[in-house]
């Protein structure tokens, strides 16, 4: 019968064998789910990390193609099946923090705006920003090397001036004494620092 696998007696007939899922995954690929149907096997689509027809072939998806790190981080594929994105990040750049995927300036890298300068006048009824050259995220980060960023403000007396993070239009981001922060004939520090983190142990 040309070598085809028939089932049956021989005496009430003889019917062509169906293959099934059972016996080599059902022809479909060892990274595919295989369903028995009344016609035979039928493939699914690839498992979790690889892609292709099902069928043919199922190639790992190289999770790192699309440059899914930020800028400058390197990206590793993993292996499948994973249950996350399939690709982890290295440390963000110096200076930088996050998890790899996004990461936020830890920086102060400011200059002071005229309103602000300390060899001029500074006005109550104004409002004084120091303006980020490239950014500030917040009071106080700590990048991945340890070094915590914070800024301060403090009157001749040692009591605490608010200082608020804003963006303007240009979204450029801005340190703000807000109105009537100063007392008349009062002197103010405005500390800028950077430092070490200590060693909790």
């Amino acid at each position: 019968m040309g070598g085809a696998e028939w089932l049956g007696s021989g005496e009430a007939g003889c019917m062509p064998a169906v293959p099934s899922c059972a016996e080599s995954n059902g022809g479909c690929d060892v990274h595919s789910n295989c369903t028995d149907t009344v016609a035979g096997p039928e493939c699914g689509p690839c498992a979790r990390g690889y892609h292709g027809s099902g069928r043919t072939s199922c190639r790992d998806t190289d999770a790192c193609f699309w440059q899914p790190c930020f800028p400058g981080v390197p990206c590793t594929d993993l292996p499948p099946p994973t249950e996350r994105a399939g690709f982890t990040c290295g440390h963000c750049p110096e200076g930088y923090v996050g998890d790899g995927i996004v990461c936020t300036l830890c920086a102060l890298q400011l200059h002071l705006d005229a309103t602000a300068n300390s060899q001029k006048t500074v006005y109550r009824a104004y409002s004084n920003k120091l303006r980020g050259t490239i950014g500030i995220s917040n009071q106080s980060c700590v990048n991945n090397q340890g070094v915590v960023f914070q800024w301060s403000g403090a009157s001749s007396t040692g009591d605490l001036m608010l200082l608020t993070a804003e963006r303007n239009q240009a979204n450029t981001l801005l340190l703000t004494i807000p109105k009537h922060s100063f007392e008349l004939n009062t002197a103010y520090l405005l500390q800028l620092r950077a430092r070490f983190r200590g060693n909790p142990q």
